[in-house]
């Protein structure tokens, strides 16, 4: 085995006179990233199994829905922050992820205001389901969405080793507690409470690994950072609004089963 490795390091190295890359690193680093790749995919093809024979239409129409009017009104945070982060820190501006954070932060007030208000809609109309899943949402979505930039931080360092492994743990307890609702609790509360809860608690455990293991040596934000997330942000937003808006329009004209 290790005579192996000898000879795939030297084919390597011999590779990199026509390559012109350092191909040693890019095979370990795209082992870790196709190994994440491998487990999201195995775990997504499983739930849509398991979400077409254990759960009704409704209940898949009406967990798309939900989820789909979060999606739409996360596009209204600083969504670009996450890659004015990897271009700063590939630049050696690790700070950049530290003081990020609180500016996120803030830019996801209207994102907590809006799915706390439909919360309260659906809580007038009597419809408690749906209330205590937009409650859910308005808590942990601010917190899921801006300490997911590890991820970006970590590409920045390009610590691919790291990213796939944190990314691969994400996946599976993501993977578990969605398939444990879906085939115990099969209800739209308990649902979107596997699917917020296991999400944001990962974001957070690994966003608090993530500034523990690299303490920022600066913590300055440069303004071009964040001028260019802003910039981003409003490009993207159109495109990201429009990939969720078409199952609220068919949730709404045609109702849940119709979307699932």
């Amino acid at each position: 085995m290790e005579h192996l490795k000898i000879r795939l390091y030297n084919l390597l190295r011999w590779s990199e006179r026509y390559t012109k890359t350092d191909m040693v690193y890019l095979s370990r680093s795209g082992f870790w990233l196709t190994l994440f790749q491998a487990v999201s995919t195995i775990t997504s093809f499983i739930l849509s199994i398991l979400f077409a024979r254990y759960l009704s239409k409704d209940v898949f129409g009406i967990y798309k829905y939900i989820i789909s009017i979060a999606g739409f009104v996360s596009a209204f945070s600083l969504t670009g922050m996450n890659t004015a982060i990897i271009r700063a820190v590939s630049q050696g501006r690790d700070g950049t992820f530290v003081t990020s954070l609180p500016i996120q932060f803030r830019w996801t007030v209207g994102q907590f205001l809006i799915t706390a208000g439909i919360a309260a809609y659906y809580f007038f109309k009597g419809n408690y389901p749906y209330t205590i899943a937009f409650t859910l949402i308005a808590v942990c979505g601010p917190i899921s969405t801006v300490t997911n930039s590890f991820a970006s931080y970590l590409h920045g360092k390009q610590d691919f080793k790291t990213y796939a492994l944190y990314s691969t743990y994400s996946s599976i307890i993501y993977f578990c507690a969605i398939a444990v609702a879906t085939l115990w609790l099969p209800t739209v509360v308990y649902l979107i409470a596997a699917y917020y809860l296991s999400t944001t608690l990962t974001n957070a455990y690994f966003c608090w690994r993530t500034l523990k293991r690299f303490p920022a040596k600066n913590t300055e934000l440069e303004p071009s950072d964040l001028q260019y997330a802003k910039h981003l942000s409003v490009m993207t937003l159109v495109g990201s609004a429009a990939n969720q808006i078409d199952s609220i329009i068919v949730y709404q004209l045609l109702g849940p089963a119709q979307l699932a």
